[in-house]
């Protein structure tokens, strides 16, 4: 078969009319967004919901002049504690400053060794709690004038203060109180007392030998001065 110059234009004719027409279909075809589903609609994309993670339980310890402040968060909640421990002469009164804060004019509970000792304390404004242990000898312990407490010397006595910090939390302030025995203050003269009483009664005993010799050393003196005499005569 010959092809012709005319048949060479009649068949690109031909495929450009072709083109033009698929361009043109296309041209008129809605656009589509998305993922196509099984039927040929498009499937809309939903929004995305944001997701919020809590933040992991931390652990702070600090410590500071007289204990201890720990303070931990789980999941946002800050809960806070501090730790004292002190030894309390025995006659003498100390006044412990709680570093721990809680919450301004909030409730606070004590316990003494695990026991109900102090309820429904109430909190300055500050949020500072201030405990104030008085030491006798009777022996007896007191904190912030509350019941009166017999203790051991060198026992540990444990007070716990609890309640709300300022972020809403529990707070917990923990004080271990020891007492010692009097000092004495006599020192080493304590037991000489009967080691004293013999020094003096035996300086006594030789302040006697002393003025006997004396009286008899004068008197044979003059004896010996009489007769020495007479012989002279």
């Amino acid at each position: 078969m010959r092809i012709t110059k005319a048949s060479l234009v009649r068949i690109g004719s031909v495929a450009a009319t072709a083109a033009a027409s698929a361009a043109l279909v296309l041209m008129l075809s809605p656009v589509t967004s998305g993922a196509v589903g099984g039927n040929g609609e498009d499937t809309p994309t939903l929004p995305t919901t944001p997701t919020t993670t809590a933040p992991a339980s931390t652990t702070t310890t600090t410590v500071n002049s007289g204990g201890t402040t720990t303070t931990t968060t789980p999941g946002g909640i800050i809960n806070t504690s501090c730790v004292f421990t002190k030894v309390v002469p025995v006659g003498t009164t100390y006044t412990l400053i709680v570093t721990c804060l809680f919450a301004p004019n909030s409730i606070v509970n004590i316990t003494y060794d695990g026991t109900t000792y102090l309820t429904n304390l109430v909190v300055p404004a500050s949020g500072v709690l201030t405990e104030v242990f008085k030491v006798t000898g009777d022996p007896v312990i007191t904190l912030n004038g509350g019941p009166k407490k017999t203790y051991a010397f060198g026992a540990t006595n444990t007070y716990v203060a609890s309640g709300t910090n300022p972020e809403g939390g529990t707070n917990v302030a923990t004080t271990y109180i020891t007492t010692n025995p009097p000092a004495t203050g006599n020192g080493t003269l304590a037991f000489t007392g009967a080691d004293l009483m013999a020094t003096i009664i035996g300086g006594v005993v030789l302040l006697i030998m002393g003025v006997a010799l004396t009286i008899y050393a004068r008197r044979r003196a003059e004896r010996n001065a009489v007769a020495a005499s007479s012989l002279s005569i």
